[in-house]
């Protein structure tokens, strides 16, 4: 089904609030999506029509339940999957960095290096969810 100009408008609207909620990147979006980035970049814009077959795995990307697509481009408001999860890429961080840092084929130099960005990703993350509790709590 073709979608009008005011439905791929608001269903590019809803794509970008929830990917942006969620804090995933558009590169990161497509790639889960099965998509190129300049694809879901247009679906974003309202400039691309999404073929239906597609709507499941965006709809999986974005942790919307099946049907969420078809909700909102009938002007309903989309359904979060109470399964969904989305790693933190923080731990992809410190999981890369502690590869390199116990790697004893790296040289000293680099693992050092790895060790003292493994301290300051930590100190970053805690600060960040400290700034999130407090926000979340009102204090």
């Amino acid at each position: 089904m073709a979608l009008t100009p005011d439905q791929r408008e608001t269903l590019g609207t809803a794509v970008r609030r929830r990917r942006l909620a969620i804090g995933m990147s558009i590169s990161a979006a497509a790639d889960g999506a099965g998509m190129r980035r300049n694809t879901w970049s247009g679906v974003e814009k309202g400039t691309r029509d999404t073929a239906e077959l597609t709507y499941s795995r965006v709809e999986r990307t974005l942790g919307w339940q099946p049907g969420s697509i078809e909700t909102i481009i009938t002007g309903g408001q989309p359904a979060t999957d109470p399964a969904f999860t989305r790693d933190d890429p923080g731990d992809e961080w410190l999981a890369r960095l502690e590869e390199i840092r116990d790697n004893p084929h790296r040289s000293q130099h680099l693992r050092d290096e790895a060790a003292q960005q493994i301290e300051r990703l930590r100190t970053l993350l805690e600060a960040a969810a400290a700034e999130d509790n407090a926000r979340q709590t009102g204090s």
